[in-house]
């Protein structure tokens, strides 16, 4: 299972939210699984790996990424 927390910026005198963080998470289980993004699941889509290399924090898979599209999916895969 993949969990996503973000971390959101609020301009002041603005209601757009701004996310500046994104923090992708995983358990130690699935560490031989790769992380993959897609911008589109429309067919044929094309997941790439993220360039990112992720860390072990106390057990647990942990990469930092920075959005810049304004919509992403991610997913783990074997391959």
């Amino acid at each position: 299972m993949l969990f996503i927390t973000t971390t959101t910026m609020l301009p002041s005198g603005s209601r757009n939210a701004v996310v500046s963080n994104v923090v992708l998470s995983w358990s130690n289980p699935a560490s031989y699984l790769l992380l993959r993004s897609t911008t589109s699941l429309v067919p044929p889509v094309a997941w790439l790996p993220l360039t990112n290399t992720p860390a072990n924090q106390n057990g647990v898979w942990q990469l930092y990424w920075t959005p810049v599209d304004a919509v992403r999916f991610f997913r783990l895969s074997a391959e």
